[in-house]
């Protein structure tokens, strides 16, 4: 009496056919030159638009088209040569490099100056010129500069020393290494270094402008300067033609190295050195000092016999026969603290 169950059909297998898949293709634009870059099928369109995605299997070709003054000098990553195209299989990058279609010199690197120097002084330095340009550059010179910024320009001053550059074909470099010579009247101060490549114009460049490259740390141009920074006191009374010890220190507080010196000895009726200080016999050799070094020693000094009886301060004064040239010829005495009575028996 009951219903008759309905009986569906059995499953049957049914089949689809999945999309392959899409990988990314990435083209990056290098080079000192410019142009574009454009692929079959569409879809590349650089530099607007420089990654798109194709089906597996695609082969994509991609044409460079240099913009006017430059020219490919080549493909790189997934293409090599002067022809690409690629078969998607998976994600690729391609790039394409461009370059002046003229030579174009510039520095890519330029070593640091010393710390410190004289003027006068001489120092080594290392630079690489690249010919960025596509086509072949002739010999040119390299020239050197002292600069208060990075930037060259009417107020740097040249450096004596030059590099000869040979012939540097498309993408060439040369590196060297040349002696400089700080001008004898460089004004004390702090410097880059700038190196300067074809400084003499010798090569036609696609951009002139481009030629210089300034170091990364600086030059301080500077002399030693020698002062007194500690002095012994005198004794509280002497007699004339008596002699006392001296003790005291210099310190070169300049960023340049001292030659030796000599350090002489006064009594002063103030605290200030001037001509009306009489000398005393007997003076302290200094030897030389490199920057922030210090020289300390004793000395014996006699009072002349013919001194004026009175109460004076001791003075002593760092390099005091002038024979080191320094940054401030004006700091180099110092007075004792206290006094000494010149007396008779």
């Amino acid at each position: 009496s009951g219903n008759a169950m309905y009986d569906p059909a059995p499953d049957v297998p049914r089949s689809f056919n999945a999309a392959p898949p899409s990988y990314m293709l990435t083209v990056t634009l290098a080079g000192a030159g410019t142009g574009s870059v454009s692929s079959s099928p569409a879809g590349i369109a650089c530099p607007t638009t420089c990654a798109t995605a194709f089906v597996s299997g695609t082969v994509v070709t991609l044409t460079a088209t240099p913009a006017g003054g430059s020219l490919l000098t080549g493909w790189s990553g997934a293409c090599t040569g002067g022809s690409c195209a690629v078969t998607m299989g998976s994600a690729q990058a391609v790039t394409a490099t461009f370059a002046p279609n003229a030579a174009d010199l510039i520095e890519t690197s330029v070593s640091d100056p010393p710390v410190a120097a004289l003027p006068g002084a001489m120092f080594s330095v290392t630079d690489t010129v690249r010919n960025q340009g596509g086509v072949a550059a002739g010999t040119s010179t390299t020239r050197y500069y002292l600069s208060v910024d990075t930037v060259k320009d009417g107020a740097d001053r040249l450096l004596s020393g030059t590099r000869a550059v040979p012939a540097l074909a498309a993408d060439g470099t040369s590196t060297g290494t040349v002696t400089v010579t700080v001008p004898s009247n460089m004004a004390l101060g702090t410097y880059f270094l700038i190196a300067c490549a074809d400084n003499l114009t010798h090569v036609t460049e696609s951009d002139e402008t481009n030629n210089c490259r300034a170091s990364a740390a600086t030059i301080q141009v500077a002399r030693p300067d020698l002062v007194e920074t500690a002095l012994s006191a005198p004794p509280a009374t002497i007699a004339r033609g008596a002699s006392f010890s001296v003790t005291d220190t210099v310190l070169n507080q300049g960023a340049v190295a001292a030659g030796a010196s000599t350090t002489r000895y006064y009594l002063s009726a103030d605290q200030l050195k001037d001509g009306s200080d009489r000398l005393l016999t007997g003076a302290r050799a200094v030897p030389a000092l490199g920057p922030s070094a210090t020289s300390t020693g004793t000395v014996s000094v006699t009072v002349a016999t013919n001194m004026a009886l009175g109460t004076y301060y001791l003075i002593a004064c760092a390099d005091n026969t002038t024979t080191v040239t320094e940054s401030n010829e004006t700091n180099n005495c110092r007075a004792s603290v206290t006094t000494i009575q010149v007396t008779v028996p």
